[in-house]
């Protein structure tokens, strides 16, 4: 056994398998590493050109809702709810002025007026909203608009409608007289199941992708997974988000425990963050079957490598030990004919 360790039939199919199970590996790991860089590249330009359309969707949407509040604070029938002589004719135009506006605005939920003290007056769907305090049930979006009064505002929670029994997103912005004095408020309570269903949840993206809007309270808003929203979200998964307006987040923990590269931007009209986020196992399969592929290709070159080893070097060492034995008989006197031939046609026939 020994002796065939230390035999040319032996060591020179190992070393020539070496050599070539090391160039393998070597060009192999080259080639990987920069296909990884490459579909890396590719995957979060297309991360961050889709990222930036889909948030331009939903500031068209923010956008729309922000001027339907300001195009209704103009209505001089609205006007009237305000008045302290306010007659039982006025209110019921009143009301049904804002119940049409309300059937024209598929994502409203519900429209209502506040009055100077921040209590509901007018409601479009639930009169049983009446009464309440805005002041203190939204007071974040109810002292910004107190702020100012020149604008309409996103609150910066979601809150549960009593209506629809769904999540609900809250726009209000300040109703004012003909010179310009705020009289008191008007909120639009829009659908966000709704605006999730028809802009988000029909995409049709590519397996293991997400896509998600995150409120600066840190809740998920809407999202192609309907579970996530209105839950709260990691900071030491999205702390990154926070920190700038865009960019991308490589390899991170998504909220099933996967792995997860990302890219996100801001939406202007809202201080939100919108993530477009995949599987690196879904952005890297490709590679992954390359891999596959390249161990299962490298060992069947190297058992072939072997064969043709073997078989080659025994064609050189078989008539090299013809020629030693005939050596050693001729050293040891003997000179009659073996009756062994070498028949090649090379430097050993």
């Amino acid at each position: 056994m020994k002796n065939k360790m230390h035999s040319l039939s032996f060591k020179v199919p190992i070393f020539i398998s070496g050599i070539i199970f090391f160039t393998i590996v070597m060009v192999s790991s080259i080639i990987i590493k920069l296909s990884f860089d490459e579909v890396s590249n590719t995957a979060f330009a297309g991360f961050d050109s889709t990222v930036e359309g889909y948030a331009d969707v939903v500031e068209m949407i923010i956008h729309e809702q922000l001027s339907l509040g300001k195009t209704l604070i103009q209505s001089r029938n609205l006007r009237h709810v305000f008045e302290e002589n306010l007659t039982d004719e006025q209110y019921e135009i009143s009301a049904s002025v804002l119940q049409a506006f309300n059937k024209v605005n598929q994502y409203a939920i519900h429209i209502g007026l506040v009055n100077d003290k921040g209590i509901v007056i007018l409601d479009s769907v639930d009169k049983k909203l009446v009464g309440r305090d805005v002041s203190s049930l939204h007071s974040y979006l109810y002292n910004k608009v107190k702020a100012n009064s020149d604008e309409f505002f996103v609150d910066n929670a979601l809150n549960n409608s009593s209506i629809t029994g769904g999540v609900a997103l809250l726009i209000m912005g300040a109703f004012k007289d003909a010179n310009g004095k705020p009289l008191g408020m008007l909120y639009l309570n829009l659908d966000v199941a709704k605006i999730s269903k028809d802009f988000i949840e029909t995409l049709e993206l590519p397996k293991g992708t997400l896509l998600s809007f995150i409120n600066e309270n840190k809740r998920f808003v809407l999202s192609t997974e309907p579970n996530l929203i209105g839950q709260e979200v990691s900071l030491n998964t999205y702390g990154i988000v926070f920190a700038s307006n865009d960019g991308i987040l490589p390899d991170y923990i998504g909220p099933y425990g996967y792995k997860r590269s990302a890219a996100f931007t801001t939406v202007e009209a809202v201080p939100w963050k919108v993530i477009i986020s995949r599987d690196n196992k879904e952005i890297y399969a490709n590679i992954y079957r390359m891999i596959y592929l390249s161990v299962i290709v490298g060992i069947i070159v190297l058992i072939i490598t072997v064969i043709l080893c073997v078989f080659f070097v025994r064609k050189v060492t078989r008539p090299l030990g013809v020629l030693v034995g005939m050596a050693e008989r001729i050293s040891n006197g003997d000179l009659t004919d073996s009756g062994e031939n070498i028949v090649r046609h090379d430097e050993l026939g």
